[in-house]
């Protein structure tokens, strides 16, 4: 899927905080449909094989054993330790070894499935594009996102 991207033109990336993920992309107006069309394939129709998942979580756990010389890091984590104890918001956005090592293909499918839904995504473009030609594009590339069915109520401060 990135070498689609790369062929483009485009230059992909992502970044991961406590409360979003995003997933952004620079490319050339005239790709608008095919830069569109990839962002989709790369939400519906990620395949995440374990020996990926496997290489990027040795990634994950070499950030971790380097995120432990940085003592400004350290203090921010346990001040939101402290901050939000009890709460995801007041855990490492790292994880621990531990936590990393239990990070399973069958997990990582299961966390878009209750995740991934019509109100938990924000779809945002700055271009030079009509706003009705990409709501077209958006709505043919991710209207079959599914509603939120989750009926669990979220823990509020």
């Amino acid at each position: 899927m990135l070498g689609r991207l790369e062929n483009i033109g485009a230059d992909l990336n992502a970044y991961t905080t406590k409360e979003e993920t995003c997933i952004h992309a620079s490319f050339l107006s005239v790709y608008y449909d095919r830069a569109i069309e990839l962002f989709a394939d790369i939400l519906f129709n990620s395949t995440f094989p374990e020996k990926e998942i496997d290489k990027e979580k040795d990634v994950v756990i070499d950030e971790i054993n380097a995120y432990k010389d940085s003592p400004s890091e350290l203090i921010f984590d346990e001040f939101e330790e402290m901050l939000f104890r009890g709460h995801p918001l007041g855990k490492s956005i790292l994880g621990t070894p531990a936590s990393v090592k239990r990070i399973t293909r069958k997990r990582i499918l299961g966390f878009i499935a209750g995740h991934y839904h019509t109100n938990q995504i924000v779809i945002s473009s700055v271009g030079n594009i009509r706003f009705d030609r990409l709501v077209k594009l958006v709505n043919e590339a991710f209207g079959c996102l599914p509603e939120n069915l989750r009926t669990d109520s979220r823990q509020v401060f």
